[in-house]
């Protein structure tokens, strides 16, 4: 028989190692979909935890299949094939230059004061101040400079 001390020792060890699988797992589809375009680096803070929290939960939940019919999976694995699926949110040119397909018209003022707008409100959230001529400066030159 196994001393209970050796026993607990070879069990947090186990579990150190599922953990460090994990990680690695889970890191690497996240390196994947922003390879791809699908996650933005602004949108990954807390993506692994969440993802590690859906492992962890393990349950199968049933659902409908847009073919019909039922489907079974872990809410993991469901979010890892919902991702997979989804297209890109940006467009990653060969040397590895965002490529926005939606590029901003800069004869669109409508447009070039919403991402004005979203662009200041972004360096406030930084604690940067940006007058409003400098964030449409900014804007149209991004603009430009990505076309």
């Amino acid at each position: 028989m196994v001393p209970e001390a050796e026993f607990s020792a070879a069990q947090t060890q186990l579990t150190d190692l599922k953990k460090a699988e994990q990680k690695t797992r889970i890191a690497g589809l996240i390196k994947g979909w922003k390879d791809k375009g699908l996650v933005l680096p602004a949108n990954e803070a807390g993506l692994y935890e969440y993802m590690a929290q859906l492992e962890d939960a393990g349950q199968e939940f049933s659902f409908s299949k847009a073919e019909g019919g039922e489907g079974k999976k872990t809410p993991a694995q469901f979010f890892a094939d919902f991702m997979a699926a989804q297209p890109p949110v940006i467009k990653i040119g060969g040397n590895g230059r965002v490529i926005d397909e939606g590029a901003l018209d800069v004869n669109n003022t409508e447009a070039v004061t919403k991402a004005a707008n979203d662009f200041m409100a972004a360096e406030e959230k930084e604690g940067r101040t940006i007058s409003a001529a400098n964030a449409v400066q900014h804007v149209i030159r991004t603009a430009t400079d990505a076309k």
